[in-house]
């Protein structure tokens, strides 16, 4: 295994993440907001500390804290994403076939 290089990355913008296994493989993932971009980024693990490539989604008015959850009781943890200019919360569901 290679030495991880750590990079300093400096930013005004907020942003928050969280480790869930969101596609239900057993290897945690990640999710962040990025309040600048107006998205939300989802990086699915690949179980050996790293991560395949983000995929992103839009959420309007500066995403700012997130929470996962299964809210439909579909058995999959879902994503709920505030904002900091509008009072708003988004909801994704979860439909990943596993």
């Amino acid at each position: 295994m290679e030495p991880l290089e750590i990079k300093p990355y400096i930013t005004l913008a907020k942003i928050q993440s969280l480790s869930a296994d969101i596609n239900n493989d057993g290897m945690p993932d990640l999710v962040m907001t990025h309040e600048r971009g107006n998205t939300v980024s989802l990086m699915l693990g690949n179980g050996d500390g790293t991560f395949k490539p983000e995929k992103f989604y839009n959420v309007e008015y500066s995403p700012v804290s997130l929470t996962v959850s299964d809210f439909n009781n579909d058995g999959k943890l879902d994503l709920a994403v505030t904002s900091q200019y509008a009072d708003k919360l988004f909801v994704f569901l979860n439909t990943c076939p596993s």
